[in-house]
Formats: structure tokens, C-alpha cells, sequence
């Protein structure tokens, strides 16, 4: 499961061959898409089954491998990232896109994998339903859930997001809440 590397790289204190150890597998870059209404003032997030909660050999007693996350997906073929974004908004949230940039990259675990996430920021129209979504190819089961902000960081601090993507994405979200207002105040 796991290869070592043998890594020679500039140290603090001078440069050694240091020996790490990475997945053994070709883990793909991902995007997340922070979706929000600016109208309705509401994020969505999607609720879906998890099996690395589920499988997790210490779980907490009353923690549920149904996790609530941001609309994701793995990237695939060279098909450009925005592109990609484009699709999984439609896909798991089944709403209009009126606005999609690129809001930053990061690792998504720099000491095992080489994977990066690139978060896009979506402004949307709440489509009238929310009905269950998902790519049936894949085995999706996706629930739509439509948060107001204070709901989102009430949830992080209650332990209810639980997942690394969905805390980076929700808190680059409230970060940059007031900017977007001003980006999207012509858009409405």
C-alpha cells in the first residue's frame, strides 16, 4: 500500500537523503465547488454516504458516515477543471450557474499524496427542488441541502461538517463573503 521514496531536498539544518513513505497508488487531483445564492443568501452542500467513516475502525459512537460536503469530483482525461466544476454543479445540485471562477489550490495530504484540490466558487440560482441527485454510474446518492452561512460556521463548530474539503471550502466562504457580495451585487 505504501512505497518509500528516497528524498534528497534542502533540510533546515543542510540537505540529507531522507526516506518517506507515499500511498502506492495514482490518487487523481480533485475540484470543489463552493455553490451560494447570493439572492437566497443559502450555500449548498450535498449529503451523501461515506464508506471511510463507515470503515473507520474507531468510530465515534454517534458519528454517521453520512457526511454533508460541497458539491466535488475527481479530475479526469484533461478535461479542463472549470469544466469539470461546471459539470459536478449540475450534476449534484442540479441549479444555474451565473458566475464560476477559480478561488485557490491546495494539497489535499502533502505527506502522502501528491493530489491537489482546486476550490471554485460558484454563484447559483436554488434551483425550486431539491430532489435526490447523483451519477447512478458511480453509485451516487446525493441529498441537496441549502444552509444559510451562520448555519455553515454553527456547523463547523459543532463537529456536524466533518470532512477537510467542506471546512477549507466553507471557511474560504466566509472569508471572502463580503467581496463576493460586491462581485455578484451587479449580477443579481
Amino acid at each position: 500500500m505504501f512505497r518509500k521514496c528516497l528524498i534528497t531536498h534542502k533540510r533546515h539544518e543542510g540537505g540529507v537523503p531522507i526516506e518517506r513513505e507515499m500511498l502506492n497508488m495514482s490518487y487523481p487531483d480533485s475540484v470543489a465547488v463552493i455553490a451560494y445564492d447570493p439572492v437566497d443568501e443559502s450555500l449548498a452542500l450535498v449529503e451523501q454516504f461515506r464508506s471511510g467513516p463507515f470503515l473507520n475502525p474507531f468510530p465515534d459512537l454517534d458519528a454517521s458516515p453520512w457526511l454533508t460536503e460541497v458539491v466535488a469530483g475527481s479530475v479526469a482525461n484533461n478535461i479542463p477543471l472549470i469544466d469539470i466544476a461546471r459539470r459536478e454543479v449540475q450534476e449534484e445540485l442540479g441549479c444555474e450557474i451565473i458566475d464560476l471562477f477559480e478561488a485557490c489550490r491546495y494539497f489535499t495530504n502533502p505527506a502522502l499524496l501528491t493530489a491537489q484540490t482546486t476550490l471554485f466558487c460558484a454563484q447559483v440560482r436554488k434551483p425550486d427542488n431539491s430532489e435526490i441527485r447523483g451519477d447512478d454510474a458511480y453509485g451516487e446518492n446525493l441529498k441537496p441541502i441549502w444552509i444559510p452561512i451562520g448555519t455553515a460556521k454553527s456547523w463547523i463548530k459543532d463537529g456536524t461538517i466533518r470532512d477537510a474539503m467542506t471546512l477549507v471550502s466553507v471557511q474560504w466562504l466566509i472569508l471572502n463573503i463580503d467581496d463576493l457580495r460586491k462581485r455578484w451585487e451587479t449580477r443579481r
